[in-house]
């Protein structure tokens, strides 16, 4: 499906059956808009997710540790594959790990899984064995290190998965959101301007 069948497909959407659109964790999504100003106008505004954080263990606030918690404990208990019992998700060790592999975020979240899902799936296919498998903490190492290798070089991560991660919290992430609302603010200016000089052309050649 092409760019701008897309875009009409949508733009077709929303003027016969008002249907609204939403779209999750995707920032530079709304650079396609740019290129349909009908489509842009319709494009209402724009929500930065914050990453969960993790905290401190003395704050007296830590929901947002217990939401992250309970977004993996969700995900292990509708997972197809089970996970290992020693994972045990509620606990704090074991919700760091995934803290540090994700930084808070479900997209990065969604990386390792899927890639361990994947893994899982390759096992199955060459494997002559019988014996259910498990996501367990060896399984998660080799899949973050095989999903992150590239920030594991550039950033200098550690792999939380693995024996030798010491507890630590992960790096901020560099954040390119405020970057790209800028841009778009910009364009949205210089429209609205190229609209009044056409009104204005318009009505001197009247």
């Amino acid at each position: 499906m092409g760019l701008s069948y897309r875009l009409h497909w949508i733009k077709e959407r929303h003027e016969n059956g008002w249907a609204a659109f939403f779209f999750f964790g995707l920032p530079r999504t709304a650079e396609l808009f740019s290129q349909d100003s009908q489509i842009d106008r319709r494009w209402l505004s724009e929500r930065q997710m914050s990453p969960y954080s993790w905290g401190k263990d003395d704050d007296k606030d830590l929901s947002s540790r217990d939401n992250f918690k309970g977004l993996l404990l969700a995900i292990a208990k509708q997972s197809p594959v089970a996970f290992d019992p020693k994972l045990n998700c509620e606990d704090d060790d074991t919700a760091k790990r995934f803290f540090y592999a994700s930084r808070g975020t479900a997209g990065d979240l969604k990386e390792t899984l899927l890639e361990t899902a994947m893994m899982i799936l390759t096992r199955r296919t060459h494997s002559d064995h019988t014996a259910p498998l498990v996501v367990d903490m060896e399984l998660l190492s080799a899949a973050y290190k095989k999903a992150s290798q590239r920030r594991i070089r550039a950033e200098g991560l550690f792999n939380p998965f693995s024996e030798s991660w010491d507890g630590r919290l992960p790096p901020p992430i560099q954040d390119d959101g405020y970057a790209i609302a800028e841009a778009r603010q910009r364009r949205r200016r210089q429209r609205r301007s190229d609209r009044r000089r056409e009104v204005d052309a318009a009505l001197s050649s009247a």
